[in-house]
């Protein structure tokens, strides 16, 4: 089963050094809405009282945006492990619908699990979570600190 550990700190380039402590180890959904694989956002939910890793989406009743947690980091093998970035970190997401990123837009959790978009989402009860900036076609910087709104 995939496993995810945490960074045990985060710098702009990415994953920093680990701090002394023990650091947490929580499996991926064994039943999540598609796979996880690197650059999807996901969220740490709750299944049977334990935690897990799951794709994170905008959509309130189903997306689990309220728990949203970071960004898949590498590609993660049956029975592996992942690292999970987070604020301030460079990220290659997956963007709704295939397009490219607008340079120095910001980017929002999209209503598609695991995916960003440039456009806030609309429906209702879709949370609007701005996630971070593009600084390319691919690449933006995960800066979760502004403009949440959770129905």
């Amino acid at each position: 089963m995939p496993i995810a550990h945490f960074p045990g700190s985060v710098t702009p380039g990415g994953v920093g050094p680990s701090l002394p402590v023990i650091l947490p180890t929580i499996p991926i959904d064994p039943a999540p809405p598609s796979p996880v694989l690197k650059g999807h956002v996901v969220a740490i939910i709750e299944i049977a009282g334990s935690p897990y890793i799951t794709l994170c989406g905008a959509v309130t009743a189903t997306g689990h945006p309220e728990q949203l947690f970071g960004v898949i980091d590498n590609v993660v093998p049956i029975g592996g492990s992942t690292v999970i970035t987070g604020r301030g970190s460079l990220i290659v997401p997956y963007v709704e619908g295939g397009a490219p990123l607008v340079p120095d837009q910001d980017i929002f959790l999209a209503v598609t699990p695991g995916e960003v978009t440039q456009t806030p989402p609309t429906g209702p009860g879709d949370a609007i979570i701005r996630i971070g900036f593009a600084i390319s076609t691919t690449q933006a910087i995960w800066g979760l600190d502004v403009r949440t709104e959770i129905p």
